[in-house]
């Protein structure tokens, strides 16, 4: 178990052309993010819990993957839980690899899947599926190229639009800069938040 750092607990920069296998961790008590992964293409990430991390001022993901690289989160980033995390959430920009169905964030005292969020402009290549009540804040346009957008009763919508259970407001993607938040405006998606390409 990996407990009580400062920061992120599993850090990792630079990681364009590396093979990135990280799996069966526990992570507790980091002062940010619990994993935090910049510009990784050859990643593996599955059945990592983290819990208690990144709910310092402002608050942080659970996992941060920045800048990621045909992400396959059908089978290479699978099975990644937690709990009372500042946001119990993979947040991500970059492309996938794959077809990708959309996890809502739960934000729970219990342990559970980790939800997505998107924190700049992704292109999902293959399908992306909403289903009925799915909840997709993002912070940049998503792309969906080579697969079908298929989406049923689901609200798209900027990151800084906060609801009470995910509380992206005030986390390190939209941090508060007085005790009120500024409300979200249409240019806040990236224009477009949600197209096919």
């Amino acid at each position: 178990m990996l407990k009580g750092s400062v920061n992120e607990a599993i850090k990792g920069t630079g990681l364009a052309g590396q093979t990135v296998d990280i799996e069966n961790n526990t992570v507790g008590h980091a002062g940010a993010a619990g994993i935090q992964l910049a510009g990784a293409d050859h990643l593996t990430l599955t059945s990592n819990d983290i819990s208690d991390s990144g709910t310092r001022s402002p608050s942080n993901p659970a996992i941060y993957l920045n800048g990621v690289s045909v992400a396959d989160f059908n089978t290479a980033i699978t099975g990644n839980t937690g709990a009372r995390n500042g946001l119990d959430a993979i947040a991500l920009h970059g492309t996938t690899g794959t077809a990708l169905t959309w996890r809502t964030i739960a934000n729970s005292t219990s342990t559970g899947p980790l939800g997505y969020l998107v924190d700049g402009p992704l292109t999902v290549n293959g399908g992306l599926s909403l289903n009925q009540n799915d909840y997709v804040p993002s912070l940049g346009a998503i792309t969906v190229a080579g697969g079908p957008l298929t989406a049923t009763g689901a609200v798209v919508t900027s990151l800084q639009d906060s609801t009470g259970n995910i509380p992206t407001r005030g986390s390190c993607f939209d941090p508060k800069v007085s005790t009120s938040c500024l409300r979200p405006t249409p240019a806040d998606g990236g224009g477009t938040p949600l197209h096919s390409g």
